[in-house]
């Protein structure tokens, strides 16, 4: 899936802070993929 595509039904979602986020952490220098569980941490803000 593209991001463009992620943007779009994340909008659609009306999850507009996902959205905004997916971008940066798109774009963030990792050796490894984070598991899904940490990418939502992320996306909704936890920082634990």
């Amino acid at each position: 899936m593209h991001t463009a595509e992620i943007h779009t039904r994340l909008k659609g979602l009306k999850l507009f802070g996902m959205a905004a986020q997916c971008d940066e952490l798109l774009h963030q220098p990792n050796r490894r993929p984070p598991v899904p569980e940490v990418w939502l941490q992320r996306m909704i803000g936890c920082n634990g």
